[in-house]
Order: C-alpha cells, then structure tokens, then sequence
C-alpha cells in the first residue's frame, strides 16, 4: 500500500530536529506538544508521512525563493522553479489548507 508523502525541504537543522524527535515537556512546552500532537494527528487522519530534507546554506535557493516571494502566484513560482532548477517533474507548491491555517492562526 502507497501512502501520501509530504516532503519538507528546511534550511533549519533545529526545525529538521523537531520533526523527528517532537517530545517535549508538556509543563514547559505546552504550544510545541499542541503543535506535535496535531501534526501527527494529521498524518495518521490522512495515512500520510512527513519526509523533511535539509538543504544548507546557499544549496537551499529553492526553499529561499519561497519564504520572501508571497507576492507571486504560486503556479508562477513553481514555474520559474521548474525553468531554472532541476527538482522533480511532480514538483508542486500548494497552500495550506484553510483548516491548517487556521488552526495556527487561532
């Protein structure tokens, strides 16, 4: 059986670090807890997986065009990514979802 995958390309090795080990005390973590449990709560609802990858430094220009360039629709971006960079041919940004968005935002 395929299960969805979400790869997450990070630049930061203590996001990468959370990821894969997101235990915190609950005393003293409350928010990072809430955020662990939703999030895997997400991925068994969804019978997904997170994959993350860390691109370093001045490898990561993908990732480093997407954090600034909110202005540009993103069918535009992914299509100037596809021109300039080799990424793979289902290469997609997507937005989050409206439940996700808010869930953060509240």
């Amino acid at each position: 059986v395929m299960f969805p995958c979400i790869l997450s390309i990070l630049d930061s090795t203590s996001a990468i670090g959370w990821l894969h080990k997101s235990f915190f005390d609950e005393s003293t973590h409350s928010i990072q807890t809430e955020l662990a449990r939703h999030l895997a709560l997400m991925m068994l609802s969804n019978k997904s997986c997170l994959y993350s990858q860390h691109f370093p430094g001045e490898t990561n220009v993908i990732a480093d065009s997407l954090s600034p360039d909110f202005h540009i629709p993103s069918d535009t971006l992914s299509s100037l990514i596809h021109s300039h960079f080799q990424v793979h041919p289902s290469f997609n940004i997507s937005q989050l979802p409206e439940e996700l968005e808010c869930w953060l935002t509240s």
